[in-house]
């Protein structure tokens, strides 16, 4: 079943979709603050998250 599984495709396909958040993450890491539209700050934040998390422990697994 698909429930609690939504996915915001900011009406991209999924590949530039990924690419774009892939990016925007980038940029948010590089120069700690971006400027950007609200949806794509929320498609961005759990993806960010994980990755901040993945940088936090001391393991690349």
């Amino acid at each position: 079943m698909r429930h609690g599984r939504k996915t915001v495709k900011l009406q991209r396909k999924k590949a530039h979709r990924e690419s774009m958040l892939r990016n925007l993450a980038c940029s948010l890491i590089d120069h700690g603050r971006i400027r950007t539209t609200l949806a794509k700050a929320k498609a961005l934040r759990p993806f960010a998250e994980k990755l901040v998390t993945l940088g936090k422990t001391n393991t690349l697994h």
